[in-house]
């Protein structure tokens, strides 16, 4: 969950309703900017949820196990001319809920359960044909 929208802290409701899915990485990259090394937070959206812009020099600033604060800035091109901002952001990131790994686990159990029953009408259909 992003806090800020151009650098503007956004209300809480504004927050939620924006929220998205994915994968966290977080890495060193070269920056050519800064002409150095950084940290560099991103998140890999789960399909259907918005992808949301890196977040450059990272840094955890706050963990209690079930939340986890990420500050850093975001880079916006902007104006006529698409110059490049360094603009404050701030990430809220929750882990996935319990009972969506639950859901995710019962519906991979479901497709593995399919794949083995059209395996066997497979083997039946297979062994049904007369042979050359």
């Amino acid at each position: 969950m992003r806090v800020c929208d151009g650098g503007r802290r956004q209300e809480k409701h504004v927050r939620i309703a924006g929220r998205t899915r994915g994968r966290l990485s977080v890495a060193q990259e070269s920056d050519v900017v800064r002409r150095r090394t950084i940290l560099v937070a991103r998140v890999h959206p789960a399909t259907g949820f918005r992808a949301i812009p890196a977040l450059y020099d990272v840094a955890l600033i706050a963990s209690t196990g079930e939340r986890w604060i990420l500050t850093g800035h975001e880079r916006i091109q902007s104006g006529p001319l698409a110059h490049e901002y360094a603009v404050a952001q701030t990430w809220i990131l929750e882990p996935a809920v319990v009972q969506d790994l639950i859901d995710v686990e019962f519906k991979w159990t479901q497709a593995v359960g399919r794949v083995n029953e059209l395996e066997r009408q497979l083997e039946r259909l297979a062994g049904s044909k007369p042979q050359p």
